[in-house]
């Protein structure tokens, strides 16, 4: 089976947790929803195509800065400076399952961009350093990460090790409208931290032996 993976980098972004109003802190890593939207802003999509992914990366360091943020009340405007979370120079590895002809539109697509694109909020740019196909196999070898990423934590088993101190997170996915509010399906993952050791008895792996957790259980291009 071939998939595509995709190789990004940030200068500098704010994956900004929702309802983070007094602070706004950024996740680690960027949420599903939020690569979800990238590629479909790629594809052109008008309406929603299924998607498996398996995101991971790097940062170098945090910082913080501050960002006047309005708050409307009525006919009443007021500000406020909130505190931004930023992570600096970010590398991004994923990984991309579809159905065949859906993958092949992306790739030519990501290939050739027809605009600048964003990755977390619209300032935050990225560049898409490569695209290219890659097979996957599973193994029963030992594995530890050699990125930061996220785990469904349906695929862990050794959360109660003492040595997995991991943050559980409820990340976005895909959104329903419900009248004209956005309702959210979410997936729960952990965040994985680089050099940690998976306890599990097989592994999917790419060709280049990077470790893929895609966030659905299934395999849609099947």
């Amino acid at each position: 089976m071939s998939v595509l993976k995709l190789r990004l980098y940030q200068e500098t972004v704010s994956y900004t947790k929702p309802f983070a109003f007094k602070v706004g802190e950024t996740y680690p890593l960027p949420p599903y929803s939020t690569v979800l939207g990238l590629l479909h802003r790629v594809l052109q999509a008008k309406e929603y195509h299924k998607m498996a992914i398996s995101i991971q990366g790097t940062y170098g360091s945090k910082f913080e800065d501050y960002r006047t943020t309005y708050f409307y009340k009525k006919k009443d405007v007021t500000t406020m400076p909130i505190n931004i979370h930023h992570l600096y120079d970010v590398e991004l590895v994923i990984h991309v399952d579809a159905n065949k002809e859906l993958l092949e539109i992306l790739y030519k697509k990501l290939q050739s961009p027809c605009e600048f694109y964003s990755l977390g909020r619209r300032e935050d740019l990225v560049q898409i350093r490569e695209v290219k196909w890659v097979g996957l196999k599973k193994t029963d070898d030992l594995i530890t990460t050699a990125n930061d990423m996220y785990i469904p934590t349906q695929m862990i088993e050794n959360e109660d090790h003492p040595n997995f101190q991991q943050i559980k997170y409820q990340l976005n996915t895909r959104y329903h409208l419900v009248g004209e509010q956005r309702v959210w399906d979410r997936v729960e993952a952990w965040y994985v931290s680089e050099g940690t050791f998976l306890d599990i008895d097989t592994c999917v792996i790419d060709e280049d032996g990077d470790i893929v957790f895609f966030h659905l259980a299934y395999n849609p291009a099947s």
